[in-house]
């Protein structure tokens, strides 16, 4: 569901994700034009500028703030701190913004926002076996606790998120969650500033509400559960490759500790 910003909204980081975590990003220009089909859309009509948090990673601290903020008694973010999080974006889509669609359609009243629609059992469906089964994994959670500056905040912002919005039940909730939200976006938007999307549709429509040209080339392809789980699998894979030196340090304290406390009983 993304929302789009103006060009005047803009102003953020010193230093940007991709200088961060370039081979992060270097996964997701492998993987991601098969998958995310509306970011990748977007990109490619000129909004270069494209949020989304699988994406941004340096952002999960202050997405968790806004989380508190919104669900759990902490303070709610005002426009203040969603230009600090948002404003150099022309566009925003996808997990987590979706949860904030009442508070970022008050923050920027001029966006234009497009709903892209999908059957809710399909939808629920896909959840079920993507996001919400990599949630779960045992793996992600044991390379998350080394990989401290991604999967390990990424991990708890996403439960966060899950717990709050889903009542801490995907399964029992979220068809209605879903529905719901759809539901409030439409009487939250001006009818002018409204665009449903129907998968698979292709350009025309989409093009003439965000008043640009049609590109040359097709639509992108919509989200795949396979590519997904493959972007997955080669994210785990370099989170291992950041978390390797803490998996040392623990594995050497470790064994330092077994070799001192064998020579204690020995003493005995």
């Amino acid at each position: 569901m993304p929302l789009y910003f103006n060009k005047k909204d803009m102003g953020k980081p010193k230093v940007t994700p991709e200088e961060k975590f370039p081979e992060l990003f270097a996964v997701n220009r492998k993987i991601d034009r098969r998958t995310h089909s509306m970011w990748e859309a977007l990109k490619m009509l000129g909004y270069v500028d494209c949020y989304h948090t699988l994406i941004d990673p340096c952002d999960n601290d202050m997405w968790l703030d806004a989380i508190n903020g919104k669900f759990f008694g902490g303070r709610p973010f005002s426009k203040t701190e969603w230009d600090q999080l948002l404003g150099h974006c022309q566009a925003v889509s996808d997990f987590p913004a979706c949860a904030f669609a009442p508070e970022l359609i008050k923050a920027y009243p001029d966006a234009k926002v497009i709903l892209t629609n999908r059957p809710v059992d399909a939808w629920y469906k896909s959840c079920i076996g993507t996001i919400r089964r990599s949630m779960t994994s045992p793996l992600l959670y044991f390379i998350g606790f080394f990989d401290t500056e991604v999967l390990g905040k990424w991990t708890p912002m996403t439960r966060a998120l899950f717990k709050a919005v889903f009542d801490d039940d995907f399964e029992k909730n979220g068809k209605q969650v879903y529905v719901d939200q759809y539901e409030t976006v439409r009487s939250l938007v001006p009818k002018d500033q409204l665009f449903e999307y129907q998968i698979g549709e292709g350009w025309d429509r989409l093009c003439d509400f965000l008043e640009v040209d049609k590109p040359p080339y097709p639509y992108p392809v919509t989200n795949e559960g396979a590519a997904f789980q493959e972007r997955n699998r080669l994210r785990l894979q370099l989170a291992l490759q950041r978390g390797l030196p803490n998996i040392l340090m623990t594995a050497s304290v470790v064994a330092a500790g077994l070799a001192i406390g064998s020579k204690m009983v020995g003493c005995w």
